[in-house]
């Protein structure tokens, strides 16, 4: 799954950090080999944990706040788009993340889109009124040269999954187009976003913690631990190392991507 590689360099960057930290707090009171055996259990132990918390998260596709207003904003301006301008959005977007050109297929007042590589034909509803059991039965029903079907709504009536898993019908949940659109960086062209310059405390902080700059943190960090093994007097070097360690893991679980 898509998810699996950032939650897999995240554990890693997680890893290290902590045995970085522990291994070097510890060394000024016990031996290497002591140090080393704690360090590499509290580190594989943190890792871990972390693993569980964010491939929990991953697998519920869990939305930011930001993101939610941002879902909203965008599936109500591709609603309010003309059917054939949103729905050759829909195909813009969904090629760009297959990396392949869907086959346009003319059905009874439908046209699909055919995957080639997969054998999948994709059928867009690309409107805010919540797509219906009905529209999406009569669809299939009148086509049955385009199955396995697979529809694209940004809006859909709650019962419509179940009734669409007794027809074998996929229907992917709304959030995973705002997903793809997230994950390509795409969105609709009419979309106007304004951004207020934040003064505040917490644009400081916001500016300060980017997940640009984590890999930076953590190599500064890690430099300066280091040398706390190689000069008489290891504590502010131990301090400061550990410090921008910290502001490495706040870089990149809680910094915004520039």
């Amino acid at each position: 799954m898509r998810y699996k590689i950032p939650v897999i360099t995240d554990t890693f960057f997680i890893a290290a950090t902590v045995f970085l930290f522990v291994f070097t707090a510890m060394r000024f009171s016990f031996s290497a080999p002591i140090s080393f055996a704690v360090a590499l259990i509290v580190s594989a132990g943190s890792s871990f944990l972390f693993w569980r918390i964010a491939k929990r998260k991953a697998e519920k596709k869990f939305l930011t706040k930001e993101d939610l207003k941002k879902r909203e904003s965008v599936y109500r301006e591709l609603g309010m788009m003309p059917y054939q301008k949103a729905e050759r959005f829909f195909v813009t977007l969904l090629e760009k993340d297959l990396g392949r050109t869907l086959a346009p297929l003319r059905g009874n007042g439908k046209i699909f889109y055919r995957d080639e590589e997969e054998g999948i034909n994709y059928a867009f509803f690309p409107s805010l009124f919540a797509v219906s059991q009905r529209e999406v039965f009569e669809v299939w029903k009148e086509n049955p040269s385009f199955r396995p079907m697979k529809v694209a709504a940004i809006s859909q009536e709650e019962a419509l999954p179940d009734f669409c898993k007794t027809i074998d019908v996929d229907l992917p949940q709304t959030d995973f187009w705002f997903y793809m659109m997230k994950r390509q960086g795409v969105f609709p062209q009419t979309q106007i976003v304004t951004k207020e310059k934040n003064k505040s405390v917490k644009g400081f902080f916001e500016r300060l913690l980017s997940r640009k700059k984590s890999k930076r943190f953590f190599l500064f960090g890690s430099w300066m631990l280091l040398l706390s093994f190689l000069i008489p007097f290891p504590t502010y070097y131990f301090v400061t190392g550990s410090v921008f360690l910290l502001l490495s893991l706040l870089s990149r679980f809680f910094g915004k991507a520039e």
